[in-house]
């Protein structure tokens, strides 16, 4: 499972003012990361209501570009699409 968000934000902005969520919160992610083998965050920000409740499957993965692999200043081929030119077909017997 990916998580891109906090649950608790988003509970809060539908939420009338002064109710406690937090309750409500950690129980759904508890359950989210007891449903999955891996809860992936992107930001620490998206993680810190599973560490906080010390989920043992949490990985952070951040967002981005392996700028060493994938680099402005050295475009691959490979990786151009306007580079690539129409391959010749060859007939092949009877054809």
């Amino acid at each position: 499972m990916v998580s891109h968000d906090s649950l608790a934000t988003l509970v809060r902005m539908f939420a009338p003012p002064g109710v406690p969520v937090r309750g409500l919160v950690d129980g759904l992610n508890r359950d989210t990361a007891q449903s999955y083998d891996v809860v992936v965050c992107t930001t620490a920000w998206a993680g810190a209501e599973f560490r906080r409740l010390g989920v043992p499957n949490l990985v952070q993965v951040p967002l981005g570009v392996d700028l060493p692999c994938f680099h402005p200043a050295r475009p691959a081929a490979r990786f151009n699409p306007a580079s690539r030119r129409p391959r010749r077909v060859r007939s092949g017997p009877g054809g």
